[in-house]
């Protein structure tokens, strides 16, 4: 099970160089997701992500991008192959809460 609200770990220190903005704010998203709480517990290597963060953002067409999002159960269908399930929210969380809001910029 994982936590509906999210990883309450802290993301850990981006591992290459010096991370640009766009790739600092999805590591931040990604650490803060509920799968993190998994990649914490598995002791994932943080620069497999932050090679999937780079990836993903300069080429998210490549082959390599869709794999780490199978590894890293970053889809529905990776979660369901990982046996990973989140845990229902409380319904004060899921009233008004718009689950795309951080890809527009805005709050949920």
């Amino acid at each position: 099970m994982l936590p509906a609200e999210g990883c309450r770990v802290a993301a850990p220190k981006w591992p290459i160089g010096r991370a640009s903005a766009d790739e600092s704010a999805l590591w931040k998203r990604l650490w803060s997701a509920p799968v993190a709480a998994w990649w914490h517990e598995q002791w994932i290597e943080p620069m497999i992500v932050a090679r999937y963060v780079r990836l993903a953002l300069s080429k998210p067409e490549h082959a390599s991008v869709s794999r780490l999002e199978s590894e890293l159960g970053l889809t529905p269908a990776a979660l369901q192959r990982l046996r990973l399930v989140v845990e229902e929210p409380e319904a004060s969380e899921v009233e008004g809460a718009d689950p795309y809001a951080h890809l527009r910029g805005g709050a949920a």
